[in-house]
């Protein structure tokens, strides 16, 4: 949840120990994928609407997490 509160502050900017990218193929709205040790989270930006949806939540365990 702290990560999450983080991103509502400053939605792109980097941190030490998170790490941002936008995920490839998806133009509207943008996608996002964040990476807070072994926890990743994919979330959308509304920015008409002033709105972040977390899309999910999980922990990694391979490779074969990412589409």
């Amino acid at each position: 949840m702290g990560a999450m509160q983080e991103i509502q502050r400053d939605l792109l900017r980097q941190r030490p120990v998170v790490d941002i990218l936008k995920i490839r193929g998806r133009e509207e709205p943008p996608a996002y994928r964040l990476k807070l040790g072994g926890v990743r989270i994919e979330y959308l930006i509304f920015e008409d609407e002033n709105t972040i949806y977390v899309e999910r939540i999980f922990k990694r365990k391979g490779d074969s997490d990412y589409r």
